[in-house]
């Protein structure tokens, strides 16, 4: 006898046999537990692996870069009329670009505006 873990309920019929597998273990002949039916209504027998962790410098590296994709947005929003963006216009053209959003006071920072 082999130990089964059905993920989904199924009905199998081996030999004329109709017989009904719930969810859960069952106790069960090789025949049966190596029926293709059966293995499709298994349940995997490893979870997922976890992506593995970023490191410091990693997360490091990505944050420099949203930082320069970012204050390379500002920067290009800058004219002679408007020497500082409304935070409405450089959170318009950050969400475009598929980055987050900002508050004034980072887009100020970017800018080295003082008051």
């Amino acid at each position: 006898m082999v130990t089964i873990q059905v993920k989904k309920a199924f009905n199998l019929n081996i030999d004329s046999v109709l017989t009904h597998y719930p969810v859960g273990k069952h106790e069960v002949d090789e025949a049966v537990a190596n029926h293709p039916y059966t293995k499709f209504h298994l349940a995997d027998d490893e979870e997922p692996a976890a992506p593995p962790a970023k490191t410091a410098e990693q997360l490091e590296a990505e944050a420099a870069e949203l930082a320069a994709k970012t204050a390379s947005i500002i920067k290009g929003l800058v004219t002679e009329e408007k020497p500082v963006p409304p935070i409405d216009t450089v959170n318009a053209a950050l969400r475009e670009a598929g980055l987050p959003t900002i508050k004034a006071a980072d887009r100020d920072a970017v800018l080295n505006v003082t008051e």
